[in-house]
C-alpha cells in the first residue's frame, strides 16, 4: 500500500474503496452525522488517495464516480459525506458495502463482522483499531498514525471486496439477496 496525499488522479476506476473518518462523532451514535472531518481515504489499488480537506472532497468523489464504490459499514460514511457533499444514490453495480455483503454470506457463522475481523479472514492480515479512540476526541489533531489508519481501513476494504463478489457469483441465493437489500 502506498499513501498519497491528495486527490486521485483523472481515470477509469474499476473499483475503489471509500473510508470516512470524523472527529469527535459519538461513540453510541456512528450512525448520526455528528463531528468534524478528519479524512477521506480512498483505496484505487495498491495507492491510497488521503483527502485532508473537506474543500477537496467533491472533486476527489468526482474523480472516481465512474467505478463502484465500495464501504465499509455505508450506513455511517455516506451520510456523513452527504454532508458535504451532494451525492445521488447509486445503482447496484456502482455500490458494494463489504459489511452487509459479509451478514448476508455469514450471518450465523460469524459473530463479528467489523473489518478487523473481516481482514483477519479474508487478507490474513491484523489491523490495529485502537488508534481510532483517537478520533472520539472533539478537537483532536489529525496525527500521521490516525492517516494510516485511515488508509488501511480503505485498502483492506477495497482488497476484501473483489474475495466477496467471486463467493457471491457462486452462491446465486446469496446474490438475489444482496440485489434486493441493495436495489
Amino acid at each position: 500500500m502506498r499513501i498519497v496525499e491528495g486527490i486521485p488522479p483523472k481515470g477509469r476506476y474499476d473499483i475503489v474503496a471509500i473510508d470516512l473518518e470524523i472527529i469527535g462523532a459519538k461513540r453510541n451514535q456512528l450512525h448520526r452525522p455528528y463531528g468534524e472531518f478528519a479524512l477521506a481515504s480512498i483505496a484505487v489499488g495498491k495507492e491510497v488517495y488521503v483527502i485532508r480537506k473537506v474543500s477537496d472532497l467533491e472533486k476527489a468523489l468526482e474523480r472516481v464516480d465512474s467505478a463502484m464504490w465500495v464501504f465499509q459499514n455505508a450506513n455511517f460514511d455516506v451520510p456523513h459525506i452527504r454532508r458535504w457533499v451532494d451525492i445521488d444514490d447509486r445503482p447496484i453495480n456502482k455500490f458494494w458495502d463489504t459489511l452487509i455483503v459479509e451478514r448476508i454470506l455469514y450471518n450465523g457463522y460469524y459473530d463479528d463482522f467489523d473489518l478487523a475481523a473481516m481482514s483477519r479472514r479474508y487478507l490474513k492480515t491484523l489491523l490495529k483499531k485502537e488508534i481510532r479512540k483517537g478520533f472520539y476526541d472533539e478537537g483532536a489533531a489529525v496525527t500521521n498514525e490516525m492517516i494510516k489508519y485511515g488508509a488501511m481501513d480503505a485498502y483492506a476494504t477495497r482488497q476484501i471486496a473483489p474475495l466477496q463478489m467471486a463467493i457471491l457469483d457462486q452462491r446465486p441465493d446469496a446474490k438475489k439477496v444482496w440485489e434486493w437489500i441493495d436495489g
